[in-house]
């Protein structure tokens, strides 16, 4: 929900290690392929993580509180996404004004979490669901989209709750695919088994860090 945000390299400057991109269209699987990567050896920055983390920040909620009411928070106190959601995706300027808050806090968690990486560590990870628009790729050696047909991504989003129009409407918040693809160095499918899958990242990666 809460899109990257663009930073400059910081850190990335000072790791002499490769930096891959990963991205997707929704409900492709770029969990998944992250999951992968961090089985294989890589360190893995989950922007929507940093931004769950986020969203628990007291300063944060205080602010959303006073901007959009007690409609915001679920019966436990804390901030509901979807409720934020529904805010952000109706109105740019809600968008950009929670951008301006958060983005800040997930550039220092994602500098910290590759401030974790060890001499073992063969490559850091950006998984990011708005990569290119927030031109987070300038800082990646490689970049990769996961993709999958659309009845498959839908199924998988009704498990979530989401409709046809709902998965319209977080997609029109976003560059189109067909661009993401062009600007991605490697668009991989995800529509079976994780096999298939598992087996395009281990040479991407390998090939990434022979040429390091």
């Amino acid at each position: 929900m809460v899109p990257m945000e663009p930073r400059g390299p910081g850190v990335l400057a000072e790791l002499a290690l490769p930096v891959l991109g990963l991205t997707g269209a929704i409900a492709a699987g770029k969990s998944a392929a992250g999951d992968l990567l961090g089985s294989m050896g890589c360190l893995v920055s989950r922007s929507d993580q940093h931004a769950h983390e986020v969203l628990r920040d007291p300063e944060v909620v205080k602010s959303l509180v006073d901007w959009w009411g007690a409609g915001v928070l679920d019966s436990e106190g804390d901030i509901a996404r979807p409720a934020v959601a529904e805010r952000v995706f109706a109105s740019q300027v809600e968008r950009e004004r929670l951008e301006a808050l958060v983005h800040p806090r997930i550039h220092l968690l994602r500098e910290a979490c590759f401030a974790q990486a060890t001499p073992a560590t063969k490559a850091l990870v950006i998984e990011a669901p708005l990569l290119f628009e927030a031109k987070m790729d300038e800082h990646c050696a490689q970049t990769i989209f996961i993709d999958a047909a659309r009845a498959v991504r839908l199924a998988r989003v009704a498990e979530r709750g989401w409709d046809n129009a709902e998965l319209d409407r977080r997609e029109s918040a976003q560059w189109p695919l067909d661009v993401k693809r062009e600007k991605a160095d490697h668009v991989l499918r995800n529509e079976d088994s994780l096999d298939g899958l598992r087996l395009q990242l281990e040479t991407i990666l390998l090939h990434l860090t022979a040429s390091e």
